[in-house]
């Protein structure tokens, strides 16, 4: 499957799509965060955990799984 690439997108377009993929949900904490752009490369092979682990990466961003929802905080 080819890699799906966010190019300048905003988090609350971006996780949203990640997370139905996996059938998750998301739960923004942070109002910054929602306005927060990337430029992110995601393997849905990879799974939700790597893709977090990655978007965790960005030093403005904190963000965790609890069981089936993804907390931005």
């Amino acid at each position: 499957k080819e890699p799906v690439i966010f190019d300048n997108v905003p988090l609350e377009k971006m996780l949203p799509e990640i997370a139905a993929y996996y059938h998750a949900e998301v739960s923004f904490q942070s109002d910054d965060a929602l306005q927060l752009r990337f430029h992110f490369v995601w393997k849905p092979e990879d799974g939700l955990s790597y893709a977090i682990e990655k978007l965790n990466r960005f030093e403005s961003l904190t963000i965790r799984l609890d069981g089936n929802k993804i907390i931005v905080e």
